[in-house]
C-alpha cells in the first residue's frame, strides 16, 4: 500500500500509484502529460472536515455537524429537471444536468427553480437542510463530454440575464456575476435513499426564520 500523501493541512488520502496517475492524466488532459494528475483515495485514512462557508457571506444554516471529505462548501447539491428545461428553452444549444454536477436530481417539479424555496428536504430516510443557493462559476461553461470550455460563455451568460434570486444586497452583487442554479444541502438525519424515492419539502417562505439567507 502506498504511503499516504498530504495535499493540505486538512485533506489526506492514499495515492493510487503511477499507473493510475498516468491513465488519469492522459484521460483528463487529452494526452498532455505536463504537470500530471494524481488519483487520491480516502479509504479509512481521512477524517471528516467541516464544510467551509463561502468567504463572501456568512450563511446561518451551516452547522459544525456539516462534514465533507474532498468537497468544499457542502456534500450535497440538488437540482431539478424542470429548472434545466427552463434554462434550455433560453439556450441555442441545450445542455444536460451533467454541466451542473449535482448529486441529487428531482423530477416532476411543477415550477422551475422551485428548489430556491426549499428549507428542508426529505428523501427516503434522509433529511437535508438548505445551506445556501448554489452560485455558479465559469466551470459551468465546460462541456463535460469533451472537457473544454464553450467559447460562447454558455450557460453562464444566459443565467446572468434572469437568475436574480432575492437576497441581501451583498449577495445580489455576487450573484450578478455568479448566477444561482440549484441548492447546496447539509444533512440532519442520515439514512438510505434510492432512485425514485418520493421527495418531501418544507418551504422557506412558510417560516419567517428562513425568509432571508
Amino acid at each position: 500500500m502506498n504511503t499516504p500523501k498530504v495535499f493540505n493541512a486538512d485533506v489526506r488520502g492514499f495515492d493510487c500509484g503511477d499507473e493510475a496517475a498516468a491513465w488519469l492524466t492522459n484521460a483528463v488532459n487529452d494526452g498532455v502529460v505536463e504537470g500530471g494528475t494524481r488519483l487520491l483515495y480516502h479509504g479509512n485514512l481521512t477524517r471528516d472536515r467541516k464544510a467551509r462557508e463561502p468567504a463572501y457571506y456568512s450563511f446561518s444554516q451551516y452547522k459544525a455537524s456539516d462534514k465533507v471529505l474532498y468537497a468544499d462548501t457542502c456534500a450535497f447539491m440538488l437540482t431539478s429537471e424542470t429548472s434545466l428545461a427552463d434554462l434550455n428553452s433560453r439556450l441555442e444549444r441545450p445542455i444536460t444536468l451533467d454541466w451542473f454536477r449535482s448529486n441529487i436530481v428531482v423530477r416532476g417539479v411543477k415550477e422551475p427553480y422551485d428548489e430556491d424555496d426549499y428549507a428542508f428536504v426529505r428523501i427516503g430516510d434522509v433529511v437535508f437542510r438548505r445551506l445556501k443557493p448554489c452560485d455558479r462559476c465559469v466551470f459551468t461553461n465546460v462541456d463535460p463530454e469533451v472537457g473544454k470550455k464553450c467559447e460562447d460563455g454558455e450557460p453562464i451568460n444566459t443565467l446572468k440575464k434572469y437568475r436574480h434570486v432575492d437576497g441581501p444586497e451583498k449577495l445580489q452583487r455576487t450573484w450578478a456575476q455568479k448566477p444561482v442554479f440549484g441548492v447546496h444541502l447539509g444533512i440532519d438525519a442520515c439514512g438510505k435513499v434510492c432512485v425514485g424515492d418520493k421527495v418531501e419539502v418544507a418551504r422557506a417562505s412558510c417560516n419567517p426564520r428562513w425568509k432571508y439567507l
